[in-house]
């Protein structure tokens, strides 16, 4: 028995290792290429930032020297000692819905503490992608204006408002910014107690259910982009979407179907994404052999897509804010600002593709790596067809693989599937280690 686990231990970082180095190649190569590319052709539509010109790409915005100063030693040292210990005792656990409440606190507690070292601003105020949100409040003076003028005057709004719904935009205006602020700390404490929710509804061990949440608590792109995002806000509806949508196809509820449409309506409001993550279901519900359509589940997924559109419809005869317009909007804003419409050249088209794959991976941290890729699990059969619909899909730019941070938590249940089967502590106490040096390099890579 020892002698298996050995084996699967070796095999588990064996794998992961060549996959890494792989990646890597292949980074310098889109790089290389990428630069000769720009080198020939005066074409600048879809580069946002020159840091794309480095040799290895960036993880967001601007790369800085790595360096040990005191939070970030401090950091480091504390995540390890936590994650070792919560880890170390990982197979003798009564109860993890305690704990994964409180790797919520500690994921939030990171977040703060290492998003103090760029300022305050950075924790409570305009910050980033909050600032262009933020600049566009002016341009209304009540919810209500915002709703009726917000399709007319899009076109004048910051980079985001221009291919958003107002959805966030609403929230700054009825709650103001530090407000706001927390409560996108919030979602992203809640996606971590989501997704343990999640892998327990999915018939996932308890450790596993925990173990996931923990993986997602470590991921790059819910740790970075917390503080300078909606993307946790993005992540949380998502997560509730696909939990109310599994109940509701394997029960009857009516609390089920509230809760899917409701979920659904907001996370329309907030962000245009919600097209990649119906494509993932639908490709979940095509691989998914448990579910069988019958006569009860049509119903209901028939009140509900008319229970969705009848309260966009009741939002614009009460508001006159036409949402199908705004999607319309959006998307023509959205090649405006790229300068393309994503098929004007087959090799631009290779690159914008391509990039937001490998920019994706390195949103997961070191999950992507370890995955199982023959694995059986209905959810990596959807993920992959998903990410490559939606990146060749002509419709996203370079940099903008920050829209599919909602697949997050389901590479994470993924992951914690496959590594509850090694059985090895020796597995979980590594992986403690690589999460806590993830989390540093997350905040020392971006300040």
């Amino acid at each position: 028995m020892k002698n298996i686990i050995l084996h699967n231990d070796f095999k588990f970082y064996s794998k992961a290792f060549w996959r890494i180095l792989m990646f890597i190649g292949i980074s310098f190569l889109w790089n290389a290429l990428y630069n000769i590319y720009i080198q020939h052709h005066s074409y600048r539509g879809d580069i946002f930032r020159t840091a794309i010109k480095e040799a290895i790409l960036p993880f967001y915005m601007w790369s800085n020297p790595f360096s040990f100063t005191i939070p970030n030693l401090i950091f480091v040292v504390t995540s390890i000692i936590y994650i070792s210990i919560v880890l170390r005792l990982y197979s003798n656990f009564v109860n993890q819905k305690h704990y994964t409440l409180l790797l919520s606190c500690s994921w939030l507690l990171w977040v703060l503490t290492a998003g103090y070292t760029s300022g305050f601003d950075r924790l409570t105020g305009s910050y980033a992608h909050i600032q262009t949100f933020a600049n566009d409040m002016v341009k209304f003076n009540s919810i209500t204006d915002l709703l009726l003028n917000y399709v007319n005057l899009q076109p004048s709004l910051d980079i985001h408002g221009q291919h958003y719904p107002p959805g966030f935009l609403i929230l700054l205006k009825s709650m103001g910014i530090t407000f706001s602020r927390c409560l996108i700390y919030l979602c992203g404490m809640g996606s971590i107690l989501m997704t343990y929710t999640l892998a327990i509804k999915l018939e996932l061990s308890s450790k596993a259910a925990f173990l996931s949440a923990t993986l997602l608590a470590s991921a790059p792109g819910l740790l970075i982009f917390s503080s300078i995002d909606i993307a946790p806000i993005i992540i949380m509806l998502s997560l509730m979407v696909v939990y109310f949508f599994l109940h509701m196809i394997n029960h009857k509820s009516t609390i089920a179907i509230i809760g899917f449409v409701l979920c659904v309506s907001l996370l329309v409001l907030f962000s245009f994404i919600i097209s990649v993550l119906f494509l993932f279901i639908a490709i979940y519900l095509f691989y998914e052999k448990k579910v069988q359509t019958n006569k009860v589940q049509i119903i209901n997924l028939s009140l509900c897509a008319v229970l969705i559109v009848s309260s966009f419809y009741l939002l614009y005869i009460t508001t006159k804010f036409n949402i199908y317009s705004c999607f319309i909007s959006s998307i023509s804003e959205n090649m405006k600002l790229n300068k393309s419409n994503g098929f004007d050249d087959l090799s631009r088209y290779l690159f914008r593709s391509s990039c937001n794959i490998l920019q994706f991976i390195i949103t997961c941290g070191f999950m992507f790596f370890f995955i199982r890729f023959k694995s059986t699990v209905v959810f990596f059969k959807s993920i992959i067809p998903t990410l490559f619909i939606a990146a060749f899909s002509g419709l996203f730019f370079c940099e903008t693989e920050r829209s599919w941070l909602l697949l997050l938590p389901f590479i994470a249940i993924i992951l914690a599937q496959y590594i509850q089967t090694i059985q090895s502590k020796k597995t979980i106490i590594a992986l403690s280690i690589l999460i806590s040096s993830v989390i540093e390099l997350c905040f020392d890579h971006f300040h």
